[in-house]
């Protein structure tokens, strides 16, 4: 089942980036379409006229083949082509999308870059968001693929810092910018749609699916929001919120390793040696012999005189001198694991003639009756209509039901719904002005569900 995987990029360089990965990702270059403005028209580009085009359709094709986009898109530059989209202006495309636009008369239409992405199935509203990031010298880059591949295409787009189109429509409209509108948008993208209206299309589309910054590794099942077909039009949004989980094991850091081996030195010591000599001398003498002499003399004698010496006399013992203890000490020691978790934000967004309660928790009973008195004492001096504080009455009385923070005081948990506000209302932060109608909501509604 194929999936269309759509990203805006501010930086041409990071579109360049994306297209090269997804080629080296498997995926064929005349299968990753791109879209940006053409500004080199008004620097002298040579053009062709519509007879020279190669579609054939008059008003449609402007320009030639360009260079423009090179480094990990130079093979998919020699491709691309300018196109003038009535009402829009001239752009640079490449891939698919030039089919898209020049086929069935959609280049002709105002519009035609919406009713192009809304017939791969991205939202019609989405689609709107994408061709004004286009029109304000954003680059888009999509590619149709399997669903495996779409997942990694999704997350290439996402590292390479594909803009939040959600987040960046606010911002447009905050400086004065107006979608063109449901009705209007589904009329233009009809016109030039293959087989019908544009809802008919995005209904029977395989899948449609979006990259954006905020939904990282995220694709978008068109079919998933249509409801069920057999039960009626409840849909189902799974929050998906990940936990931490911190274990042990035992990492090898060093230690000791001992060797014992023999080794030899040279010793002296200083010992006496006695040592004897016999001498033996030969005196002359002349004296008259006695009877001593005479003793001496009779019979055969014989005398032995020996000689003696001492020598050094080695002996060796062996004594334990030294001791070498190895030994481990343990110790424990506390240590804080910080770390990211994910969780899915749910957004619901007001549509034109339906009534949408804010937060993703409504309580279908809410009366705004039951806050016009508070709202009279604590609002209706400061400048701030009903309709600015009605979305804070709402948003406590959702805190109050909310799992994460049943049974806790306000103080503990005020940081955080402060934050999920903020990022429901970007820009200036609107909260100090908010928080009483907030807290006065939750503070009823717990009250109530006690």
């Amino acid at each position: 089942m194929a999936k269309t995987v759509v990203g805006l990029f501010d930086n041409v360089s990071e579109a360049e980036a994306v297209v090269g990965e997804l080629t080296e990702l498997g995926i064929p270059r005349d299968q990753i379409s791109i879209a940006r403005q053409d500004t080199s028209s008004a620097s002298g580009t040579t053009t062709r006229t519509a007879a020279e085009s190669d579609t054939g359709h008059a008003g449609t094709v402007t320009g030639a083949t360009t260079g423009a986009f090179v480094g990990g898109a130079a093979g998919l530059a020699a491709s691309l082509t300018s196109l003038a989209i009535p009402g829009f202006g001239p752009i640079l495309a490449a891939g698919p999308i030039i089919a898209t636009l020049t086929g069935a008369g959609i280049g002709a239409a105002a519009g035609g870059l919406i009713g192009a992405l809304v017939d791969w199935g991205v939202p019609h509203e989405e689609a709107e968001y994408y061709t004004e990031g286009v029109r304000r010298g954003g680059t888009l880059v999509s590619v149709r693929t399997e669903d495996a591949v779409a997942e990694r295409a999704a997350n290439i787009m996402d590292r390479h810092n594909a803009i939040d189109v959600d987040q960046r429509a606010q911002t447009w409209r905050q400086s004065g910018w107006t979608p063109r509108g449901t009705a209007q948008g589904r009329a233009m993208a009809g016109a030039g749609s293959t087989g019908g209206t544009t809802e008919t299309t995005a209904t029977t589309a395989t899948t449609g699916a979006t990259a954006r910054s905020s939904d990282v590794g995220r694709t978008t099942d068109r079919g998933e929001w249509k409801g069920n077909q057999a039960g009626g039009d409840t849909t189902k949004v799974p929050v998906v919120e990940e936990q931490l989980n911190v274990g042990k094991r035992e990492q090898r850091q060093g230690g000791v390793r001992v060797y014992t081996r023999m080794t030899e030195k040279p010793v002296a010591e200083e010992v006496t040696l006695r040592e004897e000599k016999v001498n033996v001398e030969r005196r002359p003498v002349d004296r008259p012999v006695s009877d001593a002499d005479l003793r001496n003399v009779q019979g055969e004698k014989t005398i032995e005189v020996t000689e003696t010496r001492e020598v050094p006399v080695v002996n060796k013992e062996a004594r334990v001198v030294e001791e070498v203890v190895v030994n481990k000490t343990a110790q424990e020691r506390q240590q804080t694991v910080r770390d990211t978790v994910k969780r899915t934000d749910v957004q619901v967004e007001q549509l034109p003639g339906q009534e949408t309660r804010s937060g993703g928790m409504s309580n279908p009973d809410f009366r705004d009756d039951d806050y016009r008195d508070n709202y009279n004492t604590t609002f209706a001096h400061s400048g701030m209509t009903w309709e600015q504080v009605r979305p804070a009455y709402q948003y406590g009385d959702e805190l109050a039901r909310d799992q994460r923070y049943r049974g806790r005081d306000w103080s503990t948990f005020e940081a955080d719904a402060r934050r999920d506000w903020d990022a429901r209302h970007p820009g200036a932060s609107t909260w100090d002005k908010i928080k009483d109608g907030v807290r006065h909501a939750y503070d009823r509604a717990k009250a109530k569900l006690s």
